[in-house]
């Protein structure tokens, strides 16, 4: 098997183990919220009152149950890791399809050699996701601009009360 033989047939691999990756945090992804729509939809008929098990994998968890329902307020706890991974899962999959199927098919548009398409869809990436922090970043220097005194930094910590920053513990 000649040397090209062999990094056609690694590249046609690695290919396939990208693709298989989005597809893979896709079923992840649409597992989880098929089975807490499900949860929600049949488990008040057959069983009133027990907690959605899959909810800590799309909403923060650890509610302080003496704060406002229209000022919550959240503790820390061992659930948020679980939130965290469950997104890391769902960013990974965002970036996987623009990566996959956006940049890669401008390359292939634009003409650029097969082996550099990994190298574009990478920085196309990464002009998405920077570009989208500097929007971020734009829109909240502008919001800034509605908060009285915006320059001075100690006007912000004025009406303060730190009432979910007491360490309870949950569960």
């Amino acid at each position: 098997m000649g040397s090209t033989a062999v990094y056609s047939l690694f590249q046609t691999s690695f290919a396939h183990i990208l693709t298989f990756h989005v597809a893979s945090s896709f079923k992840m992804i649409a597992t989880v919220v098929a089975l807490y729509i499900n949860w929600e939809i049949i488990t008040p008929h057959v069983a009133p009152g027990l907690p959605n098990p899959f909810a800590p994998l799309i909403f923060i968890s650890h509610r302080i149950e003496s704060s406002p329902p229209d000022d919550p307020r959240y503790a820390k706890g061992y659930m948020d890791l679980v939130f965290v991974a469950s997104y890391v899962v769902f960013f990974s999959f965002m970036r996987q399809i623009f990566i996959l199927h956006v940049f890669q098919r401008f390359a292939r548009w634009y003409g650029i050699k097969r082996s550099k398409f990994d190298r574009f869809g990478e920085q196309g990436y990464g002009v998405v996701y920077w570009g989208a922090m500097a929007v971020w970043g734009y829109v909240s220097f502008y919001l800034c601009e509605f908060v009285p005194d915006a320059d001075d930094r100690s006007s912000l910590w004025n009406n303060y009360q730190p009432t979910g920053t007491i360490a309870e513990r949950s569960g």
